[in-house]
């Protein structure tokens, strides 16, 4: 991961219904929920998910996965473990 790909995430996490998003999503015993599902546990209403779910997809931090008529969302966790390595990488060359 490079610094323009961190900011990328930071900058989608940095929205108080992003986060609580990705947050509900790791949570979530399989990491994966319908829109419908999280909006009623966030109490957000599904179009204005959708406005966020698509700067989260822009940072690679969710997935989506249409089942019939729903639309499933996940976190993509490797992207998250990814951006925790940079970090800690970060972190071990700066004094």
């Amino acid at each position: 991961m490079n610094d323009d790909r961190a900011e990328r995430i930071f900058s989608a996490l940095a929205q108080a219904t992003r986060l609580r998003i990705v947050k509900l999503l790791a949570a979530s015993g399989t990491n994966a929920m319908t829109a419908g599902e999280i909006s009623e546990a966030l109490d957000v209403p599904q179009n204005t998910l959708s406005f966020h779910f698509s700067h989260l997809e822009g940072a690679d931090l969710v997935t989506r996965e249409r089942k019939g008529r729903y639309i499933i969302y996940g976190l993509n966790a490797r992207k998250v473990d990814e951006l925790i390595m940079f970090m800690a990488q970060s972190i071990r060359r700066d004094p």
